[in-house]
């Protein structure tokens, strides 16, 4: 097994979850977990006001598995640097990892550079200035950063992963209304009101899906999307370093 392919079986093993995840989803929302209600507006004349009637709580294994997803993501950086080194002729430690952080935590300029050398000790001065394009902080590369906040969080407690409404709602199909996005979504939360008077024949559509909840560049995006963002991620930044890297012997096996 090459370098390459040992950290990209961490990336492997995302992947598995997030094919998981996408099953117990759609599982949750295939049992119609929410469903909408409507009443008369109670002061505008011929409107109709939407609500949510029912809201299950969304399954634990959900954010279960979404733990588990970005776990491996940061895990398979963490594996990239500790290979790094050894391609580079030295031999990693417990301080070696890949150096994501947030600027604003350091007291001082000379701190941040302590932990960023530390972290990439032993690496050669190409890779380190492979890693320094990266940006790999907050601000920099918001989605690496996202990957190292999120595995954090999720070491406390389980990611919120919640309900979420479609951007459209269509009533008498013509009827088309862009919708603003909440969550969580909890019984009795109104969604819309419309100046029509809806009949009982009318068809109503309201989709929903499962989005990220934690305060983030993804707060709000559906779940499978930002995890498959940072997945691509980890995977370029891997392509990048496999083929740029080559020279520190990072293909060795």
């Amino acid at each position: 097994m090459t370098r390459v392919e040992a950290v990209n079986a961490k990336v492997e093993r995302a992947d598995k979850h997030i094919t998981d995840l996408s099953v117990a989803i759609a599982r949750f929302l295939a049992t119609n977990p929410y469903k909408v209600g409507s009443k008369n507006h109670p002061v505008l004349e011929d409107a109709t006001a939407f609500f949510v009637e029912n809201a299950k709580p969304t399954p634990p294994d959900i954010s279960v598995i979404a733990g588990d997803v970005i776990h491996n993501l940061r895990s398979a950086l963490d594996h990239l640097a500790w290979h790094l080194v050894e391609a580079s002729g030295k031999t990693p430690g417990n301080w070696t990892g890949f150096p994501i952080f947030d600027p604003d935590s350091f007291k001082t300029k000379k701190d941040k550079t302590g932990f960023f050398e530390r972290k990439v000790q032993g690496m050669n001065s190409k890779v380190v200035d492979a890693i320094k394009v990266v940006k790999p902080y907050k601000g920099g590369n918001n989605v690496l950063w996202t990957i190292h906040n999120l595995n954090i969080v999720d070491k406390h407690h389980l990611l919120l992963a919640v309900g979420f409404t479609s951007p459209h709602f269509t009533v008498r199909r013509q009827f088309d209304i862009p919708l603003a996005g909440w969550y969580p979504i909890k019984e009795g939360d109104n969604i819309v009101t419309i100046t029509h008077k809806v009949q009982p024949e009318e068809q109503l559509e309201f989709a929903f899906d499962i989005v990220l909840g934690e305060n983030g560049i993804f707060q709000g995006t559906p779940l499978l999307v930002s995890l498959s963002t940072m997945r691509d991620a980890v995977k370029n930044l891997l392509f990048d370093f496999s083929h740029s890297c080559s020279e520190s012997g990072f293909k060795a096996a």
